[in-house]
């Protein structure tokens, strides 16, 4: 019993860890909560978020899906800052679901969800 209380304590503290690691290496990722959505099915929701560097530096992260696909993308930042990304999803049916930021390299970290339906139907007129 004893050994399974230091294994999930020890666990704890690394996943708590792991954004100040992040941010001690110069990263952070937000994803904006409310993707955009344009017109009746087939519909494109728009995924739009923020990369920020300390420093000059190339950033691999990860476009993943609840559907379970990912897109991977390497991006030169030449400045530190702000930088934007964006990545849009076109769906022909129902769907709720959500998309997320994830950075492999240099270090790792995610982004929230951004939670997201689509809801196809007659167009009221």
């Amino acid at each position: 019993m004893k050994s399974i209380f230091i294994a999930v304590a020890s666990a704890l503290l690394i996943m708590a860890a792991a954004p100040v690691l992040a941010g001690e290496a110069g990263v952070k990722v937000h994803l904006d909560p409310n993707p955009a959505a344009n017109g009746a099915c087939p519909a494109t929701v728009v995924f739009h978020g923020q990369i920020e560097t300390a420093k000059p530096m190339d950033v691999t992260f990860h476009w993943r899906r609840s559907d379970g696909a990912t897109h991977e993308k390497t991006k030169h930042f030449e400045k530190a800052g702000k930088h934007q990304v964006s990545e849009p999803w076109t769906l022909e049916r129902n769907y709720k679901g959500w998309e997320q930021i994830e950075i492999t390299s240099p270090v790792q970290v995610k982004s929230e969800k951004a939670l997201f339906e689509v809801r196809c139907g007659k167009s009221g007129k």
